[in-house]
């Protein structure tokens, strides 16, 4: 089997995710390999270098927690000890996902529409406010989506 080569985050998309820069590059390739695979949908995901289950495990978190447009990743993933290829869990199909991402696309245009000129803080306070104006605190297992970026619209 042939492995992909090593590639990595374009500058733009690294300046907007502050963790990326503090992986070294083996764990920076292997997360552009998930990341845009996921994006895709893929079901198996060809990784450019091998990992333990441990590195595994902190990308897969990193990815799921720090991509809001990928919600649709499950939080029940597979590992072993050395891993070349990742087998990915979607919450629900890619069409479905990607139906579910225009109305994420939506709302982020709305919120955005809506920002403030200031500063950083009044930015934030905006967006803050936006967000907690449309979300619901809920207890237990009522929603699969509730802890995403989807789950607040």
């Amino acid at each position: 089997m042939k492995y992909p080569e090593p590639a990595y985050l374009s500058e733009e998309e690294a300046a907007v995710r502050p963790v990326y820069g503090k992986l070294n590059s083996t764990e920076q390739a292997n997360y552009e390999a998930l990341y845009h695979g996921a994006a895709r949908h893929e079901e198996k995901i060809l990784l450019p270098y091998e990992i333990t289950a441990e590195d595994y495990t902190k990308l897969y978190c990193l990815l799921e927690k720090q991509e809001g447009k990928l919600f649709y990743l499950s939080s029940s993933y597979y590992t072993s000890a050395k891993m070349h290829s990742a087998d990915m869990v979607y919450r629900d199909e890619a069409k479905k996902c990607s139906e579910m991402n225009a109305e994420l696309d939506e709302v982020t245009a709305e919120a955005l529409s809506g920002l403030p000129e200031g500063d950083d803080y009044e930015k934030a306070l905006y967006i803050h406010d936006f967000i907690a104006e449309r979300c619901e605190y809920m207890i237990g297992e009522d929603g699969d989506l509730c802890a995403t970026a989807y789950g607040c619209l």
